[in-house]
């Protein structure tokens, strides 16, 4: 699994200089440290509170076992909760070949059996 999602450069210039790194070839990545951050409603905020994170399945790449998948509740993710989210959600969706992951876009809101909203991210992969 690796990360081809990175702040732009108008990102770059309002976040900490500690959430990311420029590589080699100039490109820009978020630290695993890193606060996640999505867009929502045209601003680029860190996401804080519960999360669940989602990736569809898909019988094209994943076969006909494939299924969705839907992570446990994670609190103020991280860059590394979203990795590890991505990686897990590889068994589910049987999808191997799409193992860059290009992003993470706000689904929805869902209210949990026991009164807690948490925000549903869907993971977006690239090959």
């Amino acid at each position: 699994m690796i990360f081809s999602c990175g702040p732009t450069e108008a990102e770059a210039r309002t976040l900490p200089s500690k959430f990311w790194r420029k590589d080699e070839s100039d490109c820009t990545y978020f630290k695993f440290n890193a606060p996640l951050h999505v867009r929502i409603n045209g601003t680029f905020a860190p996401v804080v509170g519960l999360v669940v994170f989602t990736a569809r399945a898909d019988d094209y790449w994943g076969g006909e076992a494939s299924k969705p998948y839907r992570s446990k509740v994670v609190e103020n993710p991280t860059y590394r909760s979203l990795f590890n989210a991505a990686k897990a959600s590889m068994k589910a969706t049987r999808d191997t070949h799409h193992s860059f992951i290009e992003g993470v876009y706000l689904k929805g809101r869902k209210t949990l059996p026991d009164g807690r909203e948490v925000m549903v991210l869907e993971m977006s992969f690239g090959s």
